[in-house]
């Protein structure tokens, strides 16, 4: 591998996509030999492309003329324009890529891809039209053509060595029109298109829908879609995509079938869904280079993962950055020649790096690999808190212990600030081995947008903690995200848990709930997280918080595993009146000033006399229970399949479903247009539980009985129930009782892992099919119920139809396609904080067959930077994007109008939608560092009588309305009844 990196800057247009373009700087794969030369090699190559690549948004100051020129310019050796949605000739969307490549005094080489591609040739005098064929996440073969110029120029081929034919990866609504291409613009590379099945957006009430600034969506529409045969591309005067071919207006026999080979993904015919069998075939613009400058342009993603010969690319584009700097090192002007020589001798060395302001400007995109700032490390020689633990004996591997039981006893009650039960309800499920209740000793509560953090250690009553540091006018606010980072990284660095390790011995020690926080960041919190200038939405509820986090010192956990209990607890060592860092002694002094006015309070740690007593007790009684028969109770009377559906009310859509499927064509129209490439639309279906006062007296008002019966009809790997303070007294007046809030989830995807040794892992899901037995009417040839003879015969039939079924969901092009959307979208969200030579993909789209379906998984991992934290880590993936769509920024901002009761949208153009917990993540911090958090879908949440459930899907361009309302309502019907 070649060390001699130039400067690099990235521009980013908020595109989901664009930190992937780092994996091409370095080996196709990342070595796992043991050869260490290699491994070092690796390491240092990860350290140069941290120091001497930059990232900046296309919004950024520093991109303005003038400050580029003084500040940028003089520190870099060539740019990458990044993709993005919206469309070049729109300011908002590129002018600053456009200003970069008018500047005549630029000198500098420019790589653009997909939008920077447009852009080249709209900076030009070309124009960008819409594709006859919207491709998202398909692959197409390359049809390459050499170059014109003479050899003697500097000026080379950016698909030098790219064979003909080579598979890359399309994310583009828009195209370059080939007619208006310039002559100082030449194609090197074209694909073959057919028209799209797909009907095109059906006009509706919500055509002249605004939406938020500074998008500055076109209020006209694009060019009309021109179909373009060969004929018309071979008049064009800058177009030669084969000689052979000029004025050639008909394809043979042997390249329609290229076309059919070049349409297909892993065995299935693409033109059966996405595109029309005999359709008229149309050359589309794949590459692009100026004749004699060194700007080249690409249409497809190179980065995408499932993209062929994306680093033979990128290497082509280092080595003609080289080619550029050399020659103008033999250039006659002397110093121009010497600053030349200079740059690339240096690239050689290990000390090149980018000037400091550089660095801190791209700390946004890219977070640093500096070390994390000393702040998050106690003064103190000895730890405030040290963390014990201990095992029970294993249970026998036939038992199952009534979970629901031992918290109703030993948890559910146990205290006033609220209940954990992190519940993996599904235990054959590999993903799910430990489930977790808590006790918490208080809450931090906070809405989006407000300069408070409320803290309740009962649960009725509160004080608050300002984000505003110091005082006055100017003085520096942090945010949820900062502050609770810097918290966890405190209450980390202040916890002895070297004793705690000894009780693992199978490697799951650093991916362990050993105390600490547990609860949620809503969906609105990525107001902040993405740092959009929208305000965030806001309820009528005065309960509606956007992030809620129980701090927990007492943890009880079943390995599912090994069948055995462990009990943690977090114990003070020194003085309660000790020092302690910045944060911790923050929210420490607001519980002390909840004590002086006569209200309980904890501090973060037991004393360590209660703490052996609580795990004593814990630990006896949960053996006693787990071995006993289990008590016939109102709980164990509850878990029918059918009960949660009897118990739950009838639920109403926020939005109806003409409005619904009218705003799927708005999105699929915003999407035709280039600003996403998928969007997910949701929406919520609230409903109003029967009032205590008509039930029996012992009815509850916590909502755990209705969550026991959600986790009988839906087990889930994440599933969770978490009791949340109410803030209000438990009867009015009257003496009437409340119900309280609630979240009851039954999710199966995970969003992030993180180890305490910084170990990353994402595992989207998109994909599933039933297996064979449990799809619709296939009961009776599940096992049993026959004689042997015909168990066998019902055996083959299962294996035979399952091996069917993996492979046709493994090649099913429109699973993979939305597969792949995420998997690049959660790529480059890693990128952000891991270094890059660790994140990697050693699972792609690969069936993972369960007790009754087969799903389509794919593993991203990576490794935290020494400077990142757990929840900065959080932070730059939130939200979710299988819950936003791509790229994420701009989708979650159209969403919030798309997704907007349509009544509403017209009475206020300021009025954005709210999903509030759902489509948020859910799950836990542990005091060292690790933490697990699923995605909030599939979640029931509740607050008094009123109950909601979000649901929704992925809009793509080949969407169709009401199949995507159907899908809405079969995701619940089982769970509830709707009334749409």
């Amino acid at each position: 591998m070649s060390l001699h990196l130039p400067r690099i800057l990235i521009v980013d247009h908020f595109d989901s996509y664009t930190l992937n373009l780092l994996s091409l700087l370095h080996p196709t794969q990342p070595s796992r030999s043991d050869n260490l030369s290699l491994q070092h090699d690796e390491a240092e190559l990860a350290r140069r492309i941290s120091e001497r690549v930059i990232v900046l948004p296309h919004t950024h100051p520093l991109l303005a003329p003038d400050a580029f020129h003084q500040l940028v310019r003089p520190h870099i050796d060539a740019i990458i324009l990044s993709p993005g949605p919206g469309s070049p000739d729109k300011a908002a969307d590129f002018g600053a890529a456009e200003t970069l490549l008018k500047d005549e005094s630029l000198n500098l080489p420019i790589l653009g891809v997909c939008l920077g591609h447009q852009g080249l040739a709209t900076a030009f005098g070309g124009q960008v039209t819409r594709a006859i064929s919207v491709r998202h996440g398909l692959q197409s073969k390359l049809k390459i053509s050499a170059p014109t110029q003479p050899k003697s120029q500097t000026v080379s081929s950016l698909l030098d060595g790219v064979p003909q034919d080579a598979l890359v990866v399309r994310y583009n609504s828009l195209v370059v029109d080939p007619d208006t291409l310039p002559d100082c613009l030449q194609v090197t590379a074209w694909s073959y298109d057919q028209v799209s099945t797909a009907p095109p957006p059906k006009p509706g009430k919500t055509k002249q829908q605004s939406f938020p600034t500074p998008l500055n969506i076109p209020t006209e529409p694009l060019a009309p879609l021109k179909h373009r045969d060969l004929a018309s591309l071979s008049r064009s005067p800058s177009t030669v995509p084969f000689s052979s071919r000029r004025g050639s207006e008909h394809l043979s026999e042997v390249e329609e079938l290229e076309l059919s080979e070049a349409t297909s993904i892993a065995g299935s015919t693409e033109l059966d869904s996405v595109t029309a069998p005999g359709a008229p075939l149309s050359l589309t613009i794949m590459a692009l280079q100026h004749k004699t400058l060194p700007f080249y342009g690409v249409q497809f993603h190179p980065e995408s993962i499932e993209s062929t010969w994306g680093h033979k690319i990128m290497s082509n584009f280092l080595d003609i950055v080289r080619r550029y700097w050399f020659q103008r090192g033999l250039d006659a002007v002397s110093s121009v020649s010497t600053n030349a020589r200079r740059r690339v001798d240096a690239w050689a060395g290990a000390d090149l790096t980018l000037p400091a302001h550089l660095k801190l400007a791209g700390e946004s995109c890219l977070a640093s690999d500096a070390q994390a700032q000393a702040q998050a490390t106690p003064i103190a020689t000895q730890s405030p808190f040290t963390l014990v633990t201990r095992r029970s004996t294993s249970l026998p591997v036939d038992s199952c212990p009534d979970m629901a039981r031992i918290f109703d006893q030993l948890f559910r009650l146990c205290s006033p600030t609220g209940a954990v039960w992190l519940d993996s309800a599904r235990r054959k499920d590999p993903h799910s081995r430990y489930s977790f209740m808590a006790i918490p000793s208080f809450t931090l509560s906070y809405k989006a947008g407000s300069d408070d953090i409320l803290v309740s250690a009962d649960g009725k009553l509160t004080t608050s903690i300002s984000l505003t540091e110091g005082a006055g006018h100017f003085a520096p606010k942090s945010t949820l995200w900062s502050f609770m980072n810097d918290l966890q990284s405190q209450l980390q660095a202040s916890t002895d848990t070297a004793s705690c390790a000894e009780s693992f011995k199978d490697g799951e020690q650093s991916n362990v709930f050993r105390t600490g926080f547990t609860g949620y960041w809503g969906y609105e919190m990525k107001n902040e997280s993405l740092e959009l200038d929208t305000q965030a939405p806001t309820g009528s509820n005065s309960n509606a918080f956007d992030a809620e986090f129980l701090y927990c010192p007492r943890v009880l956990a079943l390995d599912h595993h090994l069948n055995q209990w462990i009990a943690f607890a977090l114990v003070e060592t020194l003085p309660a009146n000790s020092f302690l860092p910045h944060r911790l002694g923050k929210v420490d002094r607001a519980l002390k000033d909840l004590q002086a006015s006569g209200k309980s309070w904890s501090r973060w740690a037991l004393a360590r006399s209660d703490a052996e007593a609580w795990i004593e007790d814990t630990l006896k009684t949960v053996s006693a229970l787990s071995s006993g028969l289990p008590s016939t109770t109102k709980v164990d009377a509850a878990l029918s399949a059918a009960a949660f559906r009897d118990a739950m009310p009838v639920l109403r859509p926020r939005m109806l479903a003409e409005d619904y499927m009218d705003q799927i064509e708005s999105a699929r129209e915003l999407i035709a247009a280039g600003e996403s490439y998928e969007l997910c639309m949701t929406n919520q279906f609230q409903g109003r539980l029967a009032p205590l006062s008509s039930l029996a007296d012992d009815a509850d008002t916590d909502h755990f009985d209705l969550y026991c019966k959600l986790r009988a009809r839906n087990p889930a790997p994440y599933s969770a129930y978490i009791k949340l303070p109410s803030f209000a007294t438990d009867a009015d007046q009257t003496g009437t009782r409340k119900r309280g809030r609630a979240i009851l989830s039954t999710s199966p995807e995970r969003f992030m892992r993180i180890t305490s040794d910084g170990r990353v892992e994402m595992k989207p899901i998109k994909g599933t099919l039933a297996r064979a037995g449990f799809g619709p009417g296939e009961q009776s040839v599940r096992a049993g119920g026959a004689t042997p003879p015909e168990e066998v015969v019902k055996q083959k039939w299962r294996e035979a139809e399952d091996e069917a079924r993996r492979a046709r969901l493994s090649a099913d092009v429109k699973e993979r396609a939305e597969n792949l959307m995420i998997v690049d979208l959660i790529r480059a969200d890693l990128f952000s904080f891991c270094t890059s030579v660790s994140v990697a993909v050693p699972k792609l789209m690969q069936v993972e067959s369960y007790e009754t379906v087969h799903q389509l998984v794919t593993t991203v991992t990576g490794r935290l930077k020494a400077s990142v934290g757990t929840i900065e880590a959080i932070r730059r993936c939130f939200p979710p994007g299988s819950m936003t769509g791509a790229p994420k920024r701009r989708s979650v901002q159209l969403l919030e109008r798309l997704e907007l009761n349509l009544a509403d949208a017209e009475r206020d153009d300021n009025l954005f939608a709210r999903r509030g917990i759902y489509s948020g993540a859910l799950g836990w911090l542990a005091c060292d560092g690790a933490a697990d958090f699923s995605v909030v879908i599939r979640t029931l949440v509740a607050d008094g009588d009123q109950v909601s459930i979000g649901a929704g899907g992925a809009i793509t361009y080949l969407s169709d309305a009401k199949r995507e309302w159907q899908e809405v309502l079969d995701k619940l019907n089982a769970l509830a009844t709707i009334d749409a």
